[in-house]
């Protein structure tokens, strides 16, 4: 008597991506100590032997299979994914159908890999063919199957032959067991559905949802969610959570992770360049804003940039008009001058990071700016200008250098600023005094004196301007240097801060060099008209040096800051001007 031990078509072979694939069965005796391959048949007559081993079609479906009734077979079961099954003991009364669908359902268990409770679907698979046998009594009975399908399900029907006596009731096998009819089958093919499987989410075992993460791929039986609307799935942080880091059970998608490292990229500290006037926004978070012109810095709101923004400003040799920070309309930051600014989310604020250098070569207005301790530096006057005469002619007087540092609440938010002349070049007289350069009341920096017919011209003091001859006061160091006398040719005196004194014009042939100064302007160098040599002007080390006197050409003009013109022995010619003044300032943090 043989038995039928496969179904024609009933369970095809599910390979690990859910789809059919090939497969082959082989038998072999399982009474032998090695493995003997045996054959199996096609018909129940055992008379059309199947190849060993036996193929499925491209479906992954086999044919009928016939086997003597009275063998025990090892059936091993291999698909071409390279997924592998044996059992043991299989007889004509052995469920292989039952082994071939529990071997399905551990490759769909083992390919979604969310999906636990393979082994729960094999006991169920067991337990289906358990009723079959069972509900074929104990009389010799054999089912017989054949495929049922329709476009809802595929079930088995089940008759009998081979027994004693009646036979049993036929009925229809499907996933979830024995049943009357046909329509009252489960769908043999999986035991998919809701509450059929668990998924395992963060280490819990949660019934009833599948996850898989391609929107292309599909599994046979199960409506896939979405990770966003799977119930219970943690949410998705926003780009403001992501940066801010307010939650540690939110994911990030990989949108958030570049968000995230372009903040980071931004504080690697990106370099701008302007040369017109520019607004700052967020995105210039934790970048060095450097100009290559004078502009006009305004930023975004402080709202709109953000708590905990910041980013760096260089002034470079330029001047940068500030507006809306440090509770001011505006200020300006001076050449050299680095300040950090910083958003709070509610007002702006700055800190110097380096303190500016700002000399003033012309009259203007010095805009004081948020940050600072002290303002120091250094005031010259305007120098005087040589004489122009035939005689003795005197060279033009320097001009004082003031030092000075005040405390930043003693500068006031504007102080205007006021810079010398140098006294004017003349022809035919005598020279014309140098100007004072003044910083509000605060500093004043007296000029030099012109040269005159006969004798130099005294240099600007601390406390006074040269005049005529006579030195400005005091009679020290921050004096002016004397003019030197006619006749004879006396040079002008030297000193440290005060102006260099003319020199005088001389006689027998000679005339007298220009004074000296250290920081003050030097004295211009006296000339005579009827000599042979020009006399020198004076040095400095941190002003203006004075200029040549000329005995029959034009004088030399004095250099800035506040250097004394150079006189002429020729009346019909110019005497040397006296230079301008200065002021140069420094923040002090």
């Amino acid at each position: 008597m043989s038995a039928l031990v496969y179904i024609s078509g009933a369970m095809p072979s599910v390979g690990l991506d859910l789809q059919p694939v090939t497969a082959t069965l082989s038998f072999y005796d399982a009474e032998t100590a090695q493995p003997t391959p045996v054959t199996v048949y096609a018909d129940a007559a055992l008379t059309i032997p199947h190849p060993w081993p036996v193929e499925s079609d491209a479906s992954g479906r086999f044919p009928a299979i016939y086997v003597p009734n009275d063998t025990l077979y090892r059936v091993s079961w291999t698909t071409s994914d390279g997924q592998s099954e044996s059992y043991d003991e299989v007889s004509g009364m052995t469920a292989i159908n039952g082994a071939i669908l529990a071997g399905a359902l551990t490759a769909k268990a083992d390919a979604e890999t969310a999906q636990t409770g393979a082994e729960t679907a094999r006991d169920e698979a067991q337990d289906i063919l358990d009723q079959v046998i069972a509900y074929g009594g104990s009389d010799g009975w054999t089912p017989v199957f054949a495929t049922v399908a329709d476009s809802a399900r595929i079930v088995l029907s089940i008759n009998w032959t081979g027994g004693d006596g009646p036979a049993p009731t036929s009925g229809y096998l499907g996933s979830s067991g024995v049943v009357a009819t046909a329509a009252a089958a489960t769908d043999i093919r999986g035991l998919s559905g809701a509450g059929s499987g668990d998924v395992v989410k963060f280490g819990t075992p949660t019934a009833g949802y599948l996850a898989t993460w391609s929107s292309s791929s599909t599994i046979e039986g199960v409506t896939p969610y979405a990770w966003s609307t799977l119930p219970g799935a943690p949410a998705f942080a926003t780009q403001a959570e992501a940066l801010t880091g307010t939650s540690n059970s939110l994911l990030m998608s990989p949108l958030r992770v570049s968000q995230v490292l372009a903040t980071v990229a931004l504080q690697q500290m990106p370099r701008l360049s302007k040369s017109a006037n520019y607004q700052m926004v967020a995105n210039d978070r934790g970048c060095l804003l450097e100009v290559t012109a004078s502009i006009s810095l305004s930023f975004d709101s402080p709202s709109g940039l953000g708590s905990g923004w910041f980013g760096y400003v260089s002034a470079g040799d330029y001047e940068i008009t500030v507006n809306g920070t440090d509770g001011l309309s505006s200020f300006v930051m001076y050449p050299g001058e680095v300040r950090l600014f910083q958003g709070n989310g509610t007002d702006i604020k700055s800190i110097v990071v380096k303190g500016f250098s700002k000399v003033f070569t012309a009259s203007g207005t010095f805009t004081k700016p948020p940050g600072y301790k002290d303002f120091e530096g250094e005031a010259w006057g305007g120098g005087g200008s040589g004489t122009s005469d035939t005689s003795f002619a005197g060279g033009g007087g320097g001009a004082v250098c003031v030092p000075f540092r005040f405390q930043a609440s003693v500068v006031g938010t504007s102080e205007v600023v006021a810079i010398a002349a140098g006294g004017a070049a003349v022809t035919g007289a005598s020279g014309a005094n140098g100007g004072n350069t003044t910083f509000g009341s605060l500093v004043t920096a007296y000029g030099g004196a012109g040269g005159a017919a006969g004798s130099g011209g005294g240099g600007g003091g601390l406390l006074g301007a040269g005049s005529g001859t006579s030195a400005g006061g005091p009679a020290d160091s921050f004096g002016g240097g004397g003019g030197g006398g006619g006749g004879g040719g006396g040079a002008g005196t030297d000193t440290v801060y005060g102006g260099g004194g003319g020199g005088g014009g001389g006689g027998g042939g000679s005339a007298g060099a220009g004074g000296n100064s250290i920081y003050g302007g030097a004295g211009g160098g006296g000339a005579f008209g009827g000599g042979s040599n020009d006399a020198l002007g004076g040095t400095s080390r941190f002003g203006g040096n004075g200029g040549r006197g000329r005995y029959s050409a034009v004088g030399v003009a004095g250099s800035a800051p506040g250097g004394g013109g150079g006189a002429t022995g020729d009346a019909t010619k110019a005497s040397g001007a006296g230079a301008r003044g200065e002021l140069r300032i420094r923040g002090i943090t």
